[in-house]
Parts: structure tokens; C-alpha cells; sequence
């Protein structure tokens, strides 16, 4: 059985080389038909990228998911976009998705600390505020609640988000 810093390592690659994606390199989600890229991807493939320090290749995944799923109107992601269609499979902003995203870039903020390219830094910190203070908008339940509150005290807690 392997280790688990081998199966870190095989997840690496697979994300980075092997995983099912778009021509423009935008991850399909694995669970998805096949051009659909989900929300959920962010929650994974990001912080998961930052943990391996791949910076460039978590922050292009992040920006090529963010331009298929955000909603500039409402400063919410949407749940499921097909790619190839050009068209949403689920348009509706969900609240357990949309605080979970802001939950997985404030992790992956943390994670990356320092390390991280400061303009990525200063954007994702920019659009996490922007998203928490969407979510507000939102029915929350008790999951969701959880998920909005690690976020903030996350980016209080590192000076970020006050």
C-alpha cells in the first residue's frame, strides 16, 4: 500500500498532467459528463495545488474555473457550466458551495502564506473578501454557517479580511 506522500504525489500529477480538461487547459470535473467543470473543483484542486506548491498551476485553475462559474451580478459562483456547450448545467448559486469556496481559498491563502505570489495574494484575498460578503446574501444553514465562519476567522486571524 502506498504512503501517503506517494499518493499526494500521484494526485499531483494526475491534476497537473493527466486529469480530463478543456482545450483551454480548465479541469473537467472527474464526477461530471464529460465538458462539465463544477464548483466543487475550486474547493479540491486549489488549496490541494497550494499544498504542493504548484502556485501557477492552482491560481490558472482558479482563474479558469472563477470565469465559467462566478456571477460578476450577484458576486456568487454558479454550481455547473459546460464548457463545450457554453451553457450552465445549474446556474443557481448554492450557499454550502459558495462558502465553501471562500473556506478553500482562505485555507489555501494560509497554506501558501508568504510563499505565495504577492499580486495572486492580493487577488485572491480581494475576491474572498468580495465572496464572504456576498454569502450574506444567502440562506445559510448549519453547514454553511460553519464553512462562512472558519473562512472569516481564517482571514482575520491572518490579517486579511477584518
Amino acid at each position: 500500500m502506498p504512503n501517503s506522500d506517494e499518493a499526494q504525489e500521484r494526485h499531483r500529477w494526475w491534476l497537473l498532467r493527466d486529469a480530463p480538461r478543456a482545450d483551454s487547459g480548465v479541469l473537467y470535473h472527474p464526477e461530471a459528463a464529460a465538458s462539465e467543470v463544477w464548483v466543487q473543483s475550486i474547493v479540491e484542486v486549489v488549496p490541494f495545488l497550494v499544498s504542493t506548491r504548484d502556485f501557477a498551476p492552482a491560481d490558472m485553475q482558479y482563474r479558469m474555473l472563477r470565469s465559467h462559474l462566478w456571477d460578476p451580478e450577484s458576486g456568487l459562483y454558479g454550481e455547473r457550466y459546460d464548457v463545450d456547450k457554453e451553457t450552465w448545467v445549474i446556474a443557481t448559486p448554492s450557499a454550502t458551495s459558495n462558502v465553501a469556496v471562500a473556506e478553500a481559498m482562505a485555507r489555501a491563502l494560509r497554506e501558501g502564506g508568504d510563499l505565495t505570489p504577492a499580486e495572486m495574494r492580493g487577488r485572491w484575498q480581494r475576491e474572498t473578501r468580495e465572496l464572504v460578503a456576498a454569502c450574506s446574501s444567502l440562506d445559510l444553514d448549519s453547514v454553511s454557517t460553519a464553512l462562512l465562519a472558519r473562512a472569516v476567522t481564517l482571514g482575520t486571524e491572518d490579517g486579511w479580511l477584518s
